[in-house]
């Protein structure tokens, strides 16, 4: 998979794992329940003023899915943090899991 080039696709898959999380498909619900959960980095941003979590693995691959998430999991053990502070031109708000968390 290729990783993010545009703060457009960030957005897009920000989106897309929203959209796991709160819709109706169960299978995808669980699929972002419990990548949120195994996640060693997190990103934060707001939606509507609240602070929202999303695994940083699956936010900087370009178009990202349940089926593209799920065949690249050796892919992304990488560090993607520099990939979107370099497509935000800013660091990104992180959240890391420590082993006791």
């Amino acid at each position: 998979m290729q990783l993010i080039t545009r703060k457009q696709d960030l957005i897009d898959n920000v989106i897309t794992f929203e959209g796991y999380l709160n819709g109706d498909d169960e299978a995808n619900k669980q699929f972002a329940k419990d990548l949120l959960s195994e996640s060693k980095t997190l990103s934060v941003y707001k939606v509507e003023g609240e602070n929202h979590f999303a695994p940083v693995s699956f936010l900087v691959y370009a178009g990202n899915s349940v089926d593209d998430h799920t065949a690249n999991e050796e892919e992304n053990t990488k560090d993607t943090s520099k990939t979107a502070t370099k497509v935000l031109g800013k660091r990104m708000h992180l959240f890391h899991r420590t082993a006791q968390e």
